[in-house]
């Protein structure tokens, strides 16, 4: 849970910055994560059929596109991916790589 939280600063601190533009980066950041809640239950099922998998990287690209808070929550509801520890270094990069972008951009939005 509290990883969930923490994943939801990038989001929360773009909304705060930048007041204009909180809307679509919120309606961006839902679909995003959504998406990848949705492609960590889906390899999770495919990885219980047998079938073809999601490759490991694109679960990680995801998260760096906005989709860290699905991501956590699909690894926690579909119980995926939760042995890996590259997953959650990974997705913890993620999330601190976000915030600082965040940051740098509300600092020049600013002019500090």
């Amino acid at each position: 849970m509290l990883k969930f939280l923490f994943s939801l600063l990038p989001a929360a601190g773009a909304a705060i910055a930048f007041p204009r533009l909180a809307l679509p980066f919120l309606i961006y950041s839902f679909i995003v994560s959504l998406f990848t809640f949705f492609s960590y239950g889906s390899d999770k099922f495919f990885a219980i059929m047998h079938w073809r998998r999601i490759p490991e990287d694109f679960l990680i690209v995801l998260g760096f596109f906005g989709g860290v808070p699905g991501a956590f929550a699909g690894m926690k509801i579909f119980h995926h991916k939760t042995a890996k520890p590259y997953f959650d270094r990974a997705l913890t990069a993620a999330v601190l790589i976000q915030i600082m972008i965040v940051t740098v951009f509300a600092l020049l939005e600013h002019g500090i």
